[in-house]
């Protein structure tokens, strides 16, 4: 993981994701979030679901 290659802690970490893909990056991280489009059982393990997706600028926004 990154993490640990660039020796930083949870606590700093933040993952951005839409996809059944990034249920265990939303595990580890401190803080998720979850777009808009993200599949209704992916947004039950983000902290934060926002209101943007890929496709208006998501991660931007955040």
């Amino acid at each position: 993981m990154l993490m640990r290659y660039y020796d930083i802690s949870i606590e700093n970490t933040i993952a951005i994701g839409d996809s059944f893909n990034d249920v265990s990056m939303f595990k580890i991280a401190n803080l998720s979030v979850a777009m808009q489009n993200a599949d209704k059982h992916v947004k039950k393990y983000a902290t934060i679901k926002i209101n943007h997706n890929n496709k208006n600028g998501g991660v931007g926004h955040w």
